[in-house]
């Protein structure tokens, strides 16, 4: 097994907003945040737009795909703050591997926020590779001052340049994805060959507020 520990204390996180996201652009801030926690964590304060949805991303840097990874998981531990439960619209975990081709796969699922005031529904890319599908599985929304837990577990068709959510466990509680929505194909977008990268979305309703975001831990493995 290949492992990329503590992605989060990375210093080369960027932020990616602009049409290519969302035509509505939050202002993030990513604030590293030194020990005295064992190992530093990623502060993200998310601002966004009154009257419009808006969606930006802190992005990762590439790292190499692990040798003949099938497999991948990425686990997450975060914390968010009270002001999400007003402003979030959906929180978005994924990562996104390149494979030796060219072909990039999308890993991201998401929180969506929108079904009640107080329970979320999980979503996955479609089987088309773009737009969002529900995959009827709802959870109580994040609490806030919390630290949660979000582990993903993907399945790679290398030949096939598809990729599949197998399973999501969510605060130690496991979500099996359903089939058909698995086997999403891929796209050339250009990107570094043969890398993976992690990406963290926050997604903001059209009240406009700022609600903040902290990444304790952040890893891959594959196998």
């Amino acid at each position: 097994m290949n492992t990329i520990p503590h992605i989060q204390a990375d210093p080369g996180w960027s932020v990616v907003t602009g049409q290519s996201i969302g035509p509505a652009v939050p202002k993030i801030v990513i604030t590293p945040k030194p020990p005295p926690q064992p190992v530093g964590s990623l502060l993200l304060g998310i601002t966004g737009v009154k009257g419009k949805y808006a969606d930006g991303v802190a992005r990762s840097v590439d790292y190499p795909l692990p040798a003949n990874a099938g497999n991948l998981a990425l686990a997450v531990t975060f914390s968010v703050d009270p002001a999400s439960l007003e402003f979030t619209q959906a929180i978005e975990i994924g990562c996104k591997p390149t494979l030796p081709d060219g072909t990039t796969l999308n890993g991201q699922l998401q929180f969506d926020y929108g079904k009640s005031a107080t329970e979320m529904t999980l979503d996955l890319t479609s089987v088309k590779g773009s737009d969002w599908a529900p995959t009827t599985l709802t959870l109580p929304k994040f609490a806030p001052n919390v630290r949660h837990t979000v582990s993903i577990a993907y399945k790679l068709d290398v030949p096939g340049k598809k990729i599949s959510v197998m399973t999501v466990l969510v605060d130690g509680t496991l979500f099996e994805t359903p089939a058909a929505m698995q086997g999403v194909p891929g796209k050339a977008l250009g990107w570094a060959k043969d890398r993976v990268m992690v990406n963290c979305q926050a997604n903001t309703n059209p009240k406009g507020g700022t609600w903040q975001w902290e990444i304790y831990d952040a890893e891959l493995s594959g196998w």
